[in-house]
């Protein structure tokens, strides 16, 4: 058997060192999907990735691999392809966006909701802001506002009986507003994003003479919860016809302050509140 020679080994020894290095990168290395339980899931991530343009918003690869998200979801976040490199060159700054799937399983949900969603940056940062053991998991991809409001908005939905909207830049409110329970579930019985539209403040307490509410507005109304008196936690909606009208007056700071009822629909095109 040949004798290998005592110099070659150092360089043998290094070049192996080297090839096992490149390998080790190259198994941890981050991309979509990576990281997920199943190659399932991997899957799920991936197809998703590729949905409603949302590749062409993210630069890649991934922050990190697939993580576990709450108590039952996971999680892969973006950096968005505005954020600048860092000073090390692998490090970005700026907005990220992410995908998020509620649970492990891989079958189709059949309740309407996406499999896994897609949060843009702004949503991101405002529903990372809420967390999810409060607003819950999004059941629908982020979503642009109607052209209602005359700053461009964006909102999601969350199981927790949660709608988040979050603005381009700041209104005189503010510029992100979370509708909850109560208020949710009256928003929506009201046809929500096509019925009193997008929030445009958050919930605000309130007095008017010896009436007191919490108040939430909209673009195209107000719900108003009351806290004290007679008409203690029930909750009272002014919208269109009524809702201009009311305005003008000065809304609930006006002489007729706070609704003690929802509309009433009278014979022919009349209304009464």
């Amino acid at each position: 058997m040949p004798q290998i020679r005592k110099e070659l080994l150092i360089p043998l020894a290094v070049t192996l060192a080297l090839l096992s290095i490149g390998a080790v990168i190259c198994l941890a290395a981050i991309d979509v999907g990576s990281g997920a339980p199943t190659e399932g899931l991997t899957q799920r991530f991936q197809s998703n990735f590729f949905r409603n343009g949302f590749a062409y918003l993210v630069s890649l690869p991934p922050v990190n691999n697939v993580t576990r998200f709450g108590s039952t979801g996971l999680i892969q976040e973006f950096n968005s392809k505005d954020s600048t490199p860092g000073a090390t060159g692998s490090a970005n700054t700026g907005p990220r966006l992410a995908l998020i799937k509620s649970n492990m399983s891989t079958a189709l949900p059949t309740d309407g909701s996406v499999d896994v969603a897609q949060v843009l940056a702004n949503m991101y940062s405002y529903y990372t802001s809420i967390g999810v053991n409060t607003a819950g998991y999004p059941t629908t991809d982020t979503i642009n506002c109607p052209q209602v409001t005359k700053i461009a908005c964006e909102y999601q939905f969350f199981n927790k009986n949660y709608v988040l909207f979050s603005y381009d830049s700041t209104t005189f409110n503010g510029d992100n507003f979370a509708v909850r329970d109560p208020f949710y579930t009256k928003w929506k019985t009201l046809g929500g994003i096509n019925g009193l539209g997008p929030a445009t403040d958050i919930e605000r307490n309130i007095t008017a003479g010896t009436a007191a509410a919490t108040v939430q507005l909209y673009v195209n109304g107000e719900i108003f919860i009351n806290t004290a008196g007679t008409l203690n936690g029930r909750v009272f909606v002014v919208t269109s016809p009524i809702y201009q009208a009311y305005v003008k007056t000065g809304d609930y700071s006006g002489f007729l302050g706070l609704p003690t009822s929802d509309d009433i629909v009278l014979s022919g095109p009349n209304h009464r509140q």
